[in-house]
């Protein structure tokens, strides 16, 4: 059973190219616990760094595509905070690095206790926000 399941959620490692592996090695030297996997086009590795978990893609070539970081709330920048105090109270956040643009995933919640999830921009503007 134990080899079932490792090979179940170790598959895609075992298919990482070398251009991406050595990307990721070069990109981040101290990353721990790594764990791979194939998202459509893209290799995705969920790691920590500095106690932080972060989730970056890379192209088959090994260029990162994106980075997600997962924030601690009393880390966010206050502008970031302003934006959805008028909304309810924070739940989590990521920031969003992709192309040298930075943006934010906030999940919150309201009064009445429904989540939502709400993209910003670096200066806060909203981008989209759905219910969850």
């Amino acid at each position: 059973m134990k080899d079932i399941l490792k090979n179940l959620f170790w598959k895609d490692a075992r298919k990482v190219p070398d251009q991406v592996k050595c990307a990721f090695l070069k990109t981040f030297p101290e990353a721990f616990n790594e764990e791979w996997s194939l998202e459509g086009a893209n290799w995705e590795a969920v790691f920590y760094l500095d106690q932080v978990e972060k989730i970056a893609r890379f192209s088959k070539d090994g260029t990162v595509q994106e980075l997600r970081t997962n924030m601690a709330i009393g880390e966010l920048p206050p502008h970031i905070e302003a934006a959805i105090a008028p909304y309810g109270e924070i739940m989590s956040a990521i920031s969003i690095e992709k192309e040298n643009v930075l943006s934010w995933e906030i999940i919150y919640r309201n009064e009445q206790l429904s989540r939502f999830v709400c993209y910003l921009d670096e200066t806060g503007a909203e981008l989209s926000k759905k219910k969850l």
